[in-house]
């Protein structure tokens, strides 16, 4: 419940960069990490962490040989990331638009995204999403939460986009896009 009320009072404080009232349901967690594989080692990227609650199901699902690199704006969130004691998380305090700056173009396998595209500025969300496909391997995935169904802002970006309602409160839709 603690978290909770921390989501709900960074959203409050920053609606521009903190984009759900309450963490995602149990629902959006095992959905958005649906493609995160335990038995082949991969390189994972998760944008808008917050305080960790997908972040440990990444981990949770992930095999040992994989590296993690979490993106948080919101410096408040950041201790509370850094409290997850695995080595293979790496808690990025950077915006998701500077991926390339941490990873090598085509090297990513996942990403996984909480980032609050219908609120951010169009150009930052079409410059994250660009950078975004340029990191992930051929044949990677993004998988991205939002509260509506976003038709046309990942098509531009990704050749397969697939959408799926997930129970949450507020109604969750996964968008899983395939590069």
């Amino acid at each position: 419940m603690k978290n909770y009320l921390k989501t709900a009072v960074a959203f409050t404080k920053k609606f521009g960069t903190t984009g759900a009232i309450s963490e995602t349901s149990r629902f959006v967690e095992q959905e958005i990490t649906e493609f995160v594989k335990e038995n082949t080692p991969q390189t994972i990227v998760e944008f808008g962490a917050g305080h960790g609650n997908i972040t440990q199901m990444i981990l949770s699902r992930m095999h040992p040989d994989s590296v993690l690199y979490s993106f948080e704006l919101e410096a408040e969130f950041i201790p509370l990331l850094n409290l997850i004691q695995d080595k293979r998380l790496h808690v990025i305090h950077d915006s998701a638009d500077n991926i390339l700056h941490k990873v090598k173009p085509h090297s990513v396998d996942v990403v996984v995204s909480s980032i609050p595209f219908t609120i951010i500025p169009k150009e930052i969300g079409f410059s994250i999403l660009s950078k975004t496909r340029e990191a992930l391997k051929p044949g990677g995935s993004f998988h991205q939460v939002l509260y509506s169904i976003q038709i046309g802002r990942f098509e531009k970006h990704f050749s397969d986009v697939k959408i799926k309602p997930v129970l949450n409160f507020p109604v969750a839709f996964i968008h899983h896009c395939k590069k």
